[in-house]
């Protein structure tokens, strides 16, 4: 697993961002999460923190699709992993942001 998720974190690192390799990033990171959930790793809280910040819509859809009762897995693992499930929905931009507090090195604002 190891060996897996250092894979996936070199080709992230590469950058790439055709809609291709994104496309074949999820289902990496899908089968990821599949496996870990398959070996009852997914609970534990290296593989959950992993499996919570790789738990974005594209990779749900690749799990969904590609594993055996993906629907009703994907929702399970979540409340195991402690993710919110949220219905799968197109994205709608950027999330507002929020302005960072004026701090300064005495700790004065």
């Amino acid at each position: 697993m190891a060996g897996v998720y250092n894979r996936i974190k070199e080709t992230e690192a590469r950058g790439a961002t055709d809609a291709t390799a994104l496309k074949a990033m999820a289902q990496w990171k899908a089968g990821f999460i599949e496996d870990a959930d398959d070996l009852h790793l997914a609970g534990k809280p290296m593989f959950a923190s992993t499996i919570r910040a790789w738990s974005n819509a594209d990779v749900e859809q690749e799990f969904v699709d590609h594993t055996h009762e993906g629907r009703a897995r994907w929702s399970e693992l979540m409340k195991r992993v402690g993710k919110p499930v949220l219905p799968l929905a197109a994205p709608s931009g950027p999330a507002p942001s929020k302005p960072l507090p004026n701090t300064e090195i005495d700790g004065s604002a």
